[in-house]
């Protein structure tokens, strides 16, 4: 089993310079969200209106071409569909009727700007915090529709939810990676469902949220890190959510905290 560290998108930091360097310091660069900039909903309407790219990617491609690294991967994300409606309408902006496909679209002129300058492979994310237990079957009903449009146009979508998940209709969405609280899994997916053994043989990958409670979420989280290893050998770890409300301090140590604990679980699966 190969661990293997990233990060959700926003951090605290407002130095262009330092939000790069911290997302370099993860085995899985991200694209990283300053605090001082938009926020994850403002970006996406800037992409699908204006098709403006976000601030920190030209300088952020700018820094993995020169790093001396060359990693297997990046991670790139956007404000998922359900997400994204639930914005317009709280504002009040109307959304046209080609809107779900327009949102692909613009996810599509994201993942691709990336791709053209790094030779990694660049894994896609829709992030949807609003995904619950109480999501209504019409934005469940939205997000099939919009993972089937990615689909047909050839872009593999993840998805990054925190909230408490029925885990279950999640995986049936077969995203390429779906990134989540782990402390927040029921008891009995936390001890590997068939669901989710079902879901990694269909090509399906974890990104398991578990900073900054990785101690209180032993022994389940090895022994679920375990069990997996049997059937991929590939896992990737993270905080739960995003890092906009993280003490600075706490920010700058998480690459480390993750790296340690991926360093032990490796040793223990060996």
């Amino acid at each position: 089993m190969v661990l293997q560290t990233t990060g959700i998108g926003s951090v605290p930091f407002e130095d262009m310079d330092e939000a790069i360097a911290h997302s370099l310091k993860y085995t899985v660069p991200f694209l990283p969200e300053l605090k001082s900039s938009e926020n994850f909903l403002a970006r996406a309407q800037a992409l699908l209106t204006k098709m403006r790219l976000p601030p920190e990617l030209a300088p952020w491609l700018d820094a993995l071409e020169k790093s001396e690294k060359h990693p297997a991967h990046v991670k790139v994300q956007l404000a998922g569909p359900v997400t994204y409606r639930k914005h317009c309408e709280a504002e009040g902006i109307a959304l046209s009727a080609s809107w779900l496909k327009d949102h692909v679209a613009a996810s599509l002129v994201l993942s691709k700007a990336v791709s053209a300058r790094s030779a990694a492979e660049v894994v896609f994310f829709w992030d949807e915090p609003t995904l619950s237990n109480k999501t209504s079957d019409a934005d469940w009903r939205t997000l099939k529709d919009a993972i089937e449009i990615a689909t047909h146009s050839k872009l593999p979508v993840s998805l990054h939810a925190c909230g408490k998940l029925p885990l279950p209709k999640v995986l049936a969405l077969d995203p390429k990676y779906l990134s989540l609280d782990f402390g927040l899994l029921p008891a009995a997916h936390a001890a590997v469902s068939s669901d989710v053994v079902n879901f990694i043989k269909r090509g399906g990958r974890f990104v398991l949220g578990i900073a900054p409670d990785i101690e209180e979420l032993e022994p389940q989280l090895t022994d679920f890190v375990r069990e997996i290893a049997k059937y991929t050998q590939e896992t990737w770890v993270s905080s739960a959510c995003g890092l906009w409300g993280w003490d600075l301090s706490a920010a700058r140590s998480l690459p480390e905290m993750l790296r340690s604990w991926c360093s032990l679980a490796e040793r223990g699966l060996a």
